[in-house]
């Protein structure tokens, strides 16, 4: 429980009423942070201020290990830049060594190291990689915020530092208002579009729609705008104006919009009114005026309610003294909670008064229910004052404070914990539901009946409450998706009648109105049996569509023999597959009602559910079960075990069986790129090939896939690192069916509106179904308008001097699109200053500098009106000659055979990476530990290194880095057997 608590923290999206919808990464940097300026050897503030908290206020003391602290702030570097790798002693109190590409250096750890030992050391490493690499400021900030999280979760998964950006979502969720528009906004398809207007906002009466595209918000484009950032952009103070340029499709171009901003409040309580007088009442989070507001909810029905369901499902949580207040409503005597710090322990108890609503009650959670709503569920549930229906809850049972700091960034810290009535702690364990309920689903595609128990670590309880009942329902929710099916509208979407259609579908809703009804607890649970059963029947209805025999009964021996058909099991990564299984009872007596689940470390195994029903004795019945192997899946093998139940009580393990999966072929990304501005593309320049002034330019970027493997949609981006100075007109390219060899074109648009020596992009390459992304920083001069390009008076051949690269661009630094071996010849298509734009007989077109060529049959007076240079000694038409097209591959990494699976508890690898560029870095991962670096300086580099193998499976990733910023991966999943 916190003091203030993001919804974005547990949910991982951020709902506003702007509104938006925002998937975090919660200020992890995704990629490697690039740092390219000399660290200024600054103390490292942000982290001894939390030292300093920790210190003082953290609510174990004896929790507190100062050495891990330090170990993990230190690895985290690892993490985030290239260069570094950090190995520290298995032993405690001795040296660690910090490697910065070619530069080691040692530090002292203490065995007990204090606060101030942490800082200080701390310090030291930070300023020693930061000086050997280089760091702008706010790629400091980025890693002191990022070193000092890694330090905070050693305490516990919730104390965490946030950056400022972050830390204003934060205020606006806990606060409930602030100035905006009104309209709940996502990314689609690279674009900022609309999801929903919402009633009553200066966004709906200016006539946003749904599925409107806000292409520009003030004379910046929104392409490929961090959603984070358009919010930003979007929000401002009450009676300010915004001008954003809308599409929509009935639109024959963009119109804009000017909107005053306004005052825009957040609901967080919402009610309606159900059949026979019963009040639904939906908690979205605990913020200021949550409990008002649930109060004047109720208090407004004229009608007298006979029972309210409290929704608290997907609350992720909010301010305490809300959570107590919300409590407190429906209680007249009892313990709310009892929180306990480091120096003290407060219980909180209900108003000895009537409480606001003295009704039945049925509060409804799941396991996006936490802190502040386990705190409202357990106390009315520990008070018998509610039934608790539903999914058992996240388990957060600790409480944060937070802490400012000067620069925006706030240090959310736990400092108590706190207790349901009775002393009872729900950390990691959650609230146990009275009525526990269980989705199930069955089909001939799809099985969901009997899922594995859910598994939470840490828990602070072995086993969790026993439920007073569990009813399987029929979820179709469940049922397999397809592709194309709509997506699911947020809730902010749906007008008030859409939501209580909604409400009236959901089971949750008509067993709870149906339960209301009792007039006595017993009556209640008879009821919810009733539920249960007919349930139950509709269920073993739909088994028994499916031709199997669902007959009830006892089962007195679970003895079944099993096998695999065909007894090999291999499965191939981008395919659906069928697990074929075979089992013949064994026992004397009938089995009835067998099921089996499948339990595998990899996870795209686990889960899978067969049915077989009643089996004779001696008799032989087979099922399988289909797994979709996603194409990213690497070549591995896994012990897979099949968990039997037979009428939902009586277990067996089967734990032999043996999955292979192969991966697919990989398609690999190479390109190079050429800046237009003549008119191709709907570019607007002088055709001198470079960036200008007021120009609308082109980067038309050429893709290979150098690959083995088919792409079935690759999507291309280019983000805008500019700011305003650039708008970016097209900046999303898809290509489907990318085909191993081939070569697609993506034109990014874009116009140089300011006055600036260069812009700045970032190229964002991914493949979706492999889950590869490649990014490359690209930098372009900006130049004044000069020089127009010059077509050539007439026709005209040139022969290269020696072998030279042809480019993109009139610019020394720009891409090199094609190779001209020494006496070559290329058509002279004109000049510009002294680049020339040459051409070769496969229609490779680019640009070289004069002094690169000797022209034929013409002065090069006539091309560029400068010196003429010298010409072929006759004139004679020559042949012109095909030139060989330049690309920028990432590092080829080649390793040896390596073992699947061993007994042995270490392996050596052997192998090579090579690149037609210098190779900056290699470094080897076990998961998340860096644990071997590699900094070659050349194109070749060979790899020679043991692997420590644990039991069961071991994932070790290589990852290349070149000079230009290009990598690759290659993942080794090997197992180890029990030797």
């Amino acid at each position: 429980m916190s003091e203030k608590i993001p919804n974005f923290l547990k949910n991982g999206y951020l709902a506003l009423a702007l509104g938006t919808i925002i998937v975090l990464s919660f200020f992890l940097v995704a990629e490697p942070v690039s740092l390219d300026r000399k660290y200024n050897n600054q103390s490292i503030k942000i982290a001894e201020d939390a030292l300093k908290h920790v210190n003082k206020f953290y609510l174990d003391k004896a929790k507190i290990d100062y050495a891990e602290m330090l170990e993990k702030a230190v690895s985290s570097l690892e993490t985030f830049l290239d260069d570094v790798l950090v190995e520290f002693p298995e032993d405690r109190g001795g040296n660690f060594a910090v490697q910065v590409k070619e530069k080691t250096k040692k530090f002292k750890e203490k065995e007990l190291p204090s606060s101030n030992d942490v800082a200080s050391t701390l310090g030291q490493v930070v300023s020693f990689v930061l000086s050997n690499t280089g760091a702008e400021e706010r790629a400091v900030k980025n890693i002191e915020y990022s070193i000092s999280d890694s330090m905070l979760k050693v305490l516990d998964p919730h104390s965490a530092m946030i950056p400022p950006d972050v830390y204003k979502e934060f205020l606006i969720d806990t606060e409930g208002s602030f100035g905006g528009l009104g309209i709940v906004v996502g990314i689609r398809d690279g674009q900022l579009t609309v999801i929903s207007p919402i009633e009553g906002t200066p966004a709906y009466r200016s006539g946003i729609k749904t599925k409107d595209k806000i292409v520009q918000i003030e004379n910046e484009s929104t392409i490929n705008m961090p959603l984070l950032e358009a919010v930003g952009k979007l929000r401002g103070k009450k009676g300010t104006k915004v001008n954003l340029l809308i599409s929509r499709k009935n639109f024959s171009k963009p119109k804009k919009f000017s909107i005053i901003r306004d005052t825009i409040k957040i609901e967080s309580v919402e009610g309606f009114d159900l059949e026979n007088d019963i009040l639904y009442l939906r908690i979205r989070n605990f913020q200021k005026n949550t409990s008002s507001d649930l109060k004047k909810e109720i208090k407004s029905r004229s009608y007298p309610i006979k029972g309210v369901i409290l929704d608290l499902r997907a609350n992720p949580g909010g301010l305490l003294s809300e959570a107590e207040k919300v409590a407190d409503l429906f209680l007249s005597s009892g313990t709310i909670m009892t929180t306990r710090a480091r120096d003290y322990s407060k219980t909180y108890r209900a108003t000895a008064r009537q409480p606001e609503y003295k009704g039945k009650v049925i509060v409804l959670v799941n396991q996006g229910s936490a802190s502040a709503s386990e705190i409202v569920a357990g106390a009315l549930k520990n008070n018998k004052r509610a039934v608790v229906v539903g999914k058992r809850s996240f388990g957060k049972g600790s409480v944060q404070k937070i802490f400012e700091f000067e620069d925006g960034a706030a240090l959310k810290l736990t400092i108590a914990k706190y207790l349901t009535p009775g002393n009872i702690s729900i950390q990691d364990s959650g609230i146990t539901p009275d009525i526990l309920l269980q989705g199930s689903f069955v089909n001939e595609e799809k099985v969901v009946y009997n899922p594995l128990p859910e598994k939470r670590e840490n828990a602070e309880e072995t086993e969790p409450p026993t439920p007073e009942l569990t009813i399987k329902y029929i979820d179709d929710s469940l049922a397999p998706q397809e592709e194309d099916e709509a997506e699911v509208q947020p809730d902010e979407s749906l007008t008030k009648a859409q939501k209580l259609e909604k409400l009236e579908s959901d089971f949750y809703i008509k067993l709870s109105s149906r339960l209301l009804l009792a007039e006595t607890p017993e009556q209640m649970y008879a009821a919810a049996g009733d539920f249960s059963n007919a349930q139950l029947e509709e269920i073993r209805t739909r088994i028994e569509d499916t031709g199997i025999d669902w007959s009830a009964g006892k089962t007195k021996d679970l003895s079944v023999s099993v096998e695999t058909v065909p007894s090999k099991t291999v499965f191939r990564a981008g395919e659906e597959s069928f697990l074929e299984i075979k089992v013949t009872n064994s026992s004397p007596d009938p089995i009835y009602r067998l099921s089996a689940v499948t339990d595998c470390e990899n996870r795209v195994y686990s889960n899978g559910e067969l049915l077989f029903g009643k089996l004779l004795p001696g008799q032989s019945k087979t099922s399988k079960v289909k797994f979709s192997v996603p194409r990213w899946v690497t070549t591995r093998e896994d012990n897979l075990k099949l968990v039997f139940t037979s009428s939902g009580e009586k277990t067996f393990t089967e734990e032999n069986l043996l999955v292979r999966t192969v991966a697919d072929k990989r398609p690999v990304y190479s390109h190079n790129h050429e800046i237009v501005d003549d008119g191709r593309f709907e570019s607007k320049g002088n055709g001198n090939g470079r960036a200008e002034f007021e120009e609308t330019v082109v980067l038309n970027l050429r893709l290979k896939n150098v690959g083995d493997g088919i792409s079935e949609k690759t999507v291309v981006t280019l983000k805008n690192l500019s700011g305003d100075g650039v708008f970016l007109e097209r900046g999303r390219i898809e290509f489907e069916n990318f085909r191993p060899g081939e070569i697609r074109f993506a034109p990014f648009r874009f116009r140089q509106n300011g006055k600036a020596d260069e812009t700045k992009f970032e190229l964002i390459v991914m493949d979706e179904d492999f889950r590869e992304v490649k990014t490359q920083k690209i930098t372009l001069p900006v130049f004044a308008q000069e020089r127009p390009f010059s077509p050539a008076s007439a026709k005209k051949t040139a022969v290269f001097r020696d072998t030279s690269y042809i480019l993109g661009g009139t610019f020394p630094e720009a891409s090199s699109i094609a190779l001209a071996q020494k006496s070559s010849t290329v058509k002279v298509l004109g000049a510009s200053g002294r680049w020339i734009r040459v051409e070769g007989k496969n229609s490779v077109a680019g640009w070289v500098e004069e002094k690169s060529i000797r022209v034929n049959r013409a002065s090069h007076d006539d091309l560029s009106g400068e010196t003429p240079g010298e010409s072929g000694s006759n004139g004679a038409a020559q042949e012109i000659s095909l030139l060989e097209e330049a690309f920028e591959w990432p590092p080829s990494i080649i390793i040896s055979d390596f073992p699947m699976s061993t007994e042995d508890s270490m392996i050596l690898v052997r192998g090579s990476v090579r690149d037609s560029d210098r190779i900056e870095s290699v470094s080897v991962w076990k998961k998340n530990d860096k644990i071997k670096l590699l900094t070659p300086g050349k194109n070749t580099a060979p790899l020679l290194f043991p692997l420590t193998l644990e039991e069961g499976i071991n994932l070790f990733t290589i990852v290349a880095k070149d000079e230009k910023g290009m990598t690759s991966r290659k993942i080794l999943a090997i197992r180890k057997d029990i030797s």
